[in-house]
């Protein structure tokens, strides 16, 4: 009994160890890929009204189809805005079918947020519930090695990032996608003039900073009550 015990707390901490990153990484990305602040801190801070003659009203009025098709069921993104009174598509054909490759990157990113936060918080459970009081310490070293090893390739990352972010930005493409219709030209493909690649160095600072932010309150937060359990 001792030893399933054992076998079954080895396996709950594993869990969370590989679960916990997981799911606040894609949970952060959900955050921020349907955020209204992120887009118009974009449109300010990369000046895209001057490189796509668009008035703000026209990017936001196009950053919240392109949030609504992530999270609907149509196939193609074909935006319209009017033009001296006349409809024009705002993405060309290579743009759009580059957007249902991405629409199925994104979609696959909210099914293992999903996923990976349920069996999270089942385990934290589970755990609590087998361990009682001594569930919290475990915990909060479980956090705290998990952390440490994440805060290391995260660091890597964010290193990488910002001493050659061209490089991460094409190896991700690369490996995320199975064609090159993500290679667009930023003098005339209106999708990488909105969203240029300084956007997603940015975007990707701010997803590795929320993680580490939140794995020390986590951390924190199951800390401090193993302390509160061993006083009490």
């Amino acid at each position: 009994m001792l030893i399933s015990m054992i076998k079954i707390k080895n396996i709950i901490v594993t869990i969370i160890y590989l679960s916990l990153p997981v799911s606040l990484i894609t949970a952060n990305a959900t955050y921020l890929i349907n955020s209204n602040w992120l887009y118009s801190y974009n449109w300010n801070r990369n000046n895209i009204p001057e490189s796509t003659n668009l008035s703000i009203d026209d990017l936001n009025f196009i950053s919240n189809k392109i949030k609504t098709y992530f999270s609907d069921n149509s196939e193609r993104l074909d935006i319209k805005i009017k033009v001296n009174g006349y409809e024009n598509s705002i993405y060309n054909e290579k743009e759009i079918i580059h957007m249902i490759d991405v629409k199925n990157l994104i979609k696959f990113v909210y099914m293992i947020s999903i996923f990976t936060t349920v069996i999270l918080i089942l385990s934290i459970i589970s755990l609590i519930y087998f361990l009682k009081e001594n569930s919290y310490k475990l915990l909060s070293s479980t956090i705290k090695i998990s952390f440490l090893i994440f805060g290391s390739i995260v660091s890597i990352f964010i290193l990488a990032s910002i001493t050659n972010f061209t490089w991460v930005f094409t190896k991700f493409h690369m490996l995320s996608f199975s064609n090159d219709l993500w290679i667009l030209d930023p003098k005339k493909d209106m999708l990488i003039m909105m969203f240029p690649e300084r956007f997603f160095l940015e975007t990707t600072l701010l997803i590795g900073l929320f993680t580490i932010c939140e794995y020390i309150a986590i951390w924190f937060g199951f800390h401090i009550n193993s302390i509160y359990k061993k006083l009490d």
